[in-house]
């Protein structure tokens, strides 16, 4: 099935009118690419794409809520970790996550478009879209917040993902959700590691003051394993997924 039409179908069944309104303009896209600036193109790309990423950025807070604990706490991580409260219904998480990944689709495939032209307009398309990836510009590509809606979805559906590598740590193949769960930490790049394994990283148990102090401490002591972004838990404890 051609992509605009899945676009259109998947669209057509969002609850949250606002979603149907911003929904990337793929059709439109197809016939702007035939444009021989892909400057142009590529700003026009952007501008959306930011208006895209107000609407996954504005709705995921309304899902999430983030209370802040400053308690030092024991060394183990235990009661000073960051909560997240999910709310809203489960429905509004997997429809949002919908949302975020057929804009991220829509992006890949129109620059793939791009990329095949064999000009030089195909090679700046190829450059510009490792460009979003990388710099993590817009959430709905991959950022933490995607990342801490997918696990949302997978907690609720807990049986039907228990088997998936998303649900294990990375490095060390820990299960991150099920009886044997363990903490997990969600990079600013969106790729997550288990506690156990930070803490060979960067030592962090070793470290005094809040989680929320030790973890940006930490942070620049490593770089993600997956990405090599440096200084990945900038953001602190908001990336905390409790036990």
């Amino acid at each position: 099935m051609k992509f605009a039409k899945v676009l259109a179908e998947s669209s057509a069944h969002f609850e949250n009118d606002e979603y149907r309104a911003a929904l990337a303009p793929y059709k439109r896209w197809k016939k702007t690419k035939e444009l021989s600036d892909v400057s142009s193109f590529t700003s026009m790309l952007t501008h959306e794409c930011r208006h895209i990423d107000a609407v996954f950025k504005n709705n995921w807070k309304r899902l999430f809520k983030q209370s802040r604990m400053g308690s030092k706490g024991p060394r183990g991580i235990g009661c000073c970790l960051n909560k997240v409260a999910y709310e809203e219904s489960d429905h509004d998480a997997r429809e949002l996550l919908t949302y975020a990944q057929l804009n991220a689709q829509a992006v890949y495939k129109i620059l793939k478009k791009w990329r095949k032209r064999g000009d030089d307009g195909a090679v700046k398309a190829g450059c510009f879209y490792k460009q979003l990836r990388d710099r993590h510009e817009f959430a709905f590509m991959g950022s933490s917040m995607l990342t801490m809606l997918r696990w949302k979805v997978m907690q609720v559906t807990e049986e039907e993902t228990v088997e998936s590598q998303e649900t294990e740590c990375p490095v060390c193949l820990e299960p991150l959700i099920g009886e044997e769960k363990t903490t997990t930490v969600i990079l600013f790049c969106g790729h997550f590691l288990c506690w156990a394994c930070i803490d060979k990283m960067t030592r962090i148990d070793t470290i005094k003051g809040t989680v929320n102090n030790r973890l940006l401490i930490a942070s620049y002591r490593m770089t993600c394993p997956m990405c090599r972004l440096a200084n990945p838990i900038r953001h602190g404890a908001a990336g905390i997924v409790c036990e």
